[in-house]
């Protein structure tokens, strides 16, 4: 694999692992009921779901056999890391949450100045609240969509992987070529039979000369 595609499997898993903690912790900025509804429901479907993550980050993206993938397949890996992993980033910048004060608002909102206490902020509320609502419900659709995106990208790419495990019908990792036949990877490797050594045939004997008189 050239070093540019590797490092952009590095990348991508990488914000597979790091990008759902940034949207936690953005969240926190404007913590309210529903982060702690998620904190006592949902949250016992997330952290599974994160560990599956992590797994897929070790197994697809860092793990020596990405080499061996096909561009196409390296290409939606990517981009199914980045969906979900922006999608979850932006649910947690642009969720709207509140307390039981009465003041609620998003990261975003408070991030453009949105106080967080008492009164004002009406003006921020009226120009931003639809705003923030529907970027959050596109970072929920790209979180999840992306999320079940990868999980398909994740298992065929699994099945592929097998494919190529599988002695003397798929081609082994490793080999590119048998007997000088180029060999794709997860492509069905060439049979190869050995031809018989050529027969050299022996030159006849030569006639002896007829003896010479004296």
């Amino acid at each position: 694999m050239p070093p540019q595609r590797r490092t952009a499997s590095i990348l991508a898993g990488l914000a597979l692992i790091l990008m759902p903690l940034l949207g936690f912790l953005l969240k926190t900025f404007s913590a309210g009921w529903l982060l702690i509804a998620v904190m006592w429901g949902p949250i016992f479907l997330m952290v599974p779901g994160y560990a599956l993550v992590c797994v897929i980050a070790g197994t697809s993206y860092f793990s020596r056999f990405a080499a061996l993938q096909a561009p196409g397949k390296r290409v939606r890996l990517t981009l199914s890391a980045w969906t979900t992993s922006i999608g979850i980033v932006m649910l947690g910048f642009f969720l709207v949450d509140g307390g039981d004060a009465g003041d609620y608002g998003s990261t975003f909102q408070y991030a453009i100045g949105l106080p967080r206490r008492g009164d004002g902020g009406a003006d921020i509320h009226a120009a931003t609240d639809d705003l923030s609502s529907t970027l959050a419900m596109l970072g929920a659709m790209l979180w999840l969509g992306g999320y079940v995106w990868l999980l398909i990208e994740w298992i065929t790419d699994l099945v592929e992987r097998r494919r190529l495990r599988s002695p003397g019908e798929y081609a082994m990792p490793g080999v590119t070529s048998v007997a000088g036949v180029p060999v794709l990877p997860g492509a069905p490797a060439p049979s190869v039979t050995q031809a018989p050594p050529p027969v050299t045939q022996m030159p006849p004997p030569a006639a002896p000369e007829p003896p010479t008189r004296p």
